[in-house]
């Protein structure tokens, strides 16, 4: 329950960060009104939501991917085997 409400938090805090949306969007509703930049906003946040899932879908679909989870647990290995070879060795002398 704890990560939960640390992501809303954290999601909070980063709606209300400073940047070039935050302005234009402070602009367009005190030159147009309140309800030109209410719809900006939600306009922004469908957009932030639409790249978030867009991200998670990519990340999940590289992780979800075989050879990924190969690359993965072979380096494991390799380094698993090399520290054995050295061991290996160094009983032979």
């Amino acid at each position: 329950m704890d990560v939960i409400i640390n992501g809303l938090l954290f999601g909070l805090l980063l709606c209300v960060l400073i940047g070039p949306v935050f302005f234009a969007l402070i602009q367009n509703a005190i030159e147009k009104g309140f309800f030109s930049g209410f719809f900006m906003a939600v306009g922004i946040a469908l957009s932030d939501t639409i790249y978030i899932l867009i991200t998670y879908l990519g990340i999940s679909q590289l992780v979800d991917n075989p050879s990924f989870n190969m690359w993965q647990i072979g380096r494991e290995f390799r380094s698993h085997d090399v520290e054995k070879l050295n061991l290996c060795h160094l009983h032979e002398y």
